[in-house]
């Protein structure tokens, strides 16, 4: 699963904190968590690509 959000970010994003913290939990209770830094996108450099603004840290 990847995502351009932090996963601190995802209760908000998706509205409901409580159940998202369930469901990370249990997505998460043998995964490994990798950062990827934050790079270019070839999916999001296409004409028809939604424009998603770059974070910076």
């Amino acid at each position: 699963m990847t995502s351009y959000l932090n996963i601190e970010e995802w209760g908000a994003a998706l509205g409901n904190p409580s159940v998202v913290n369930s469901v990370v939990d249990r997505l998460f209770h043998r995964a490994e968590i990798l950062h990827i830094h934050p790079a270019i996108s070839y999916r999001t450099q296409e004409p028809h690509s939604p424009k998603i603004p770059a974070k910076t840290e």
